[in-house]
């Protein structure tokens, strides 16, 4: 099935959302409140669009939300859309002014003047960090009181015993409303304080690129999917290599740093995420990950994602057991397996 977004048409998956087929077309539409290995919550309208289906009336709808069921056509941007978004981004400086990320939407819209009631709030209540909490099992933060002073909070604002310190809902959240107090060997969340795991560092080596070589070729990508997935597959690669032959012909080499403190697997809350003793590396196990994307959140350098497909398992690179088959494919020796410090 197809459908055709501002004149483009674009093919669709069983089970997607407007918002879905557009991103994966390459067209924007905004959003305040979306993360996607959580799915739409449609709470801030910003991903409004119009909906034109023949035989109904036509409809505006949140995209984040909206399954695709029929052949439309959708426009994500009118006049009327747009004085939406405008007014939208209005109201979340008003309740938010002091979130970069809010003040940024608010410039980009032009949005009308307004008094915030508290210069100091980042929070737009979005209740994305409720919602990671919720997938740790934890429950230990939601919405508390009424009205206007309704804000997000533990019970009676104290430190929660079902609190796990995990940060999940630090990072999620886009606003930065969520702080963590980070302290020499320990760190604070939600009145609470925790002990700093510490891990060791990489035991073997770890993969350097040398982007002057590469020529852009991917036969790593190809290697990698096949490697892993047993199919030619380059987005299921461990690695990334982006080129741009009109602005800049030297490619970029996007590879999993294998960190110190890894903080997919500080954040991981099922202990899906651990370290091969033999190499180092920092590895997924498939049986244990539950597919929640707080890695692919809390992961600086994005080279943990989520596979898109049925299997829905976290996966990054694992070093292939010592013996990087990128690596030893490379036709350019623009990859290299070298030892590091420990």
């Amino acid at each position: 099935m197809h459908v055709l977004i501002d004149g483009m048409t674009c093919r669709v998956r069983p089970g997607d959302t407007l918002l879905q087929v557009a991103r994966r077309a390459g067209i924007e539409i905004p959003t305040a409140c979306f993360y996607e290995p959580f799915g739409g919550q449609g709470n801030c309208r910003m991903c409004t669009v119009e909906v034109h289906k023949t035989g109904d009336r036509t409809r505006l709808v949140a995209s984040c939300t909206y399954p695709v069921r029929d052949e439309i056509e959708v426009i994500t941007s009118t006049p009327l859309i747009e004085r939406m978004r405008r007014n939208l981004a209005m109201l979340l400086y008003r309740e938010a002014p002091n979130s970069r990320y809010v003040r940024d939407l608010y410039g980009r819209y032009d949005a009308p003047p307004v008094t915030p009631p508290d210069p100091q709030e980042r929070c737009i209540m979005c209740r994305l960090c409720v919602t990671a909490c919720e997938k740790m099992g934890a429950r230990a933060i939601s919405a508390v009181s009424r009205g206007t002073t309704k804000k997000i909070g533990t019970p009676y604002d104290a430190a929660s015993s079902d609190c796990l310190g995990c940060k999940a809902c630090f990072e999620v959240c886009p606003t930065g409303a969520v702080t963590v107090k980070e302290r020499e060997a320990t760190q604070e969340i939600w009145h609470r304080e925790f002990e700093v795991p510490t891990y060791p560092a990489r035991t073997s080596g770890v993969i350097k690129a040398d982007p002057a070589r590469c020529t852009g070729c991917k036969t790593c990508e190809i290697v990698c999917s096949l490697t892993h997935e047993g199919r030619v597959a380059p987005r299921l690669a461990r690695l990334r290599i982006e080129q741009d032959a009109f602005a800049d012909p030297t490619p970029t080499i996007h590879l999993c740093e294998q960190c110190v403190g890894p903080d997919c697997l500080i954040a991981c809350p099922s202990g899906a995420i651990g370290i091969d003793p033999k190499t180092g590396a920092r590895v997924v196990d498939e049986e244990k990950c539950i597919a929640c994307g707080i890695c692919v959140a809390a992961c600086q350098t994005g080279m943990i994602r989520l596979l898109p497909d049925d299997k829905a398992k976290a996966f990054k690179c694992d070093l292939c057991g010592g013996d990087p088959q990128c690596v030893v494919s490379c036709p350019q020796r623009a990859l290299s397996y070298e030892a590091r410090d420990t």
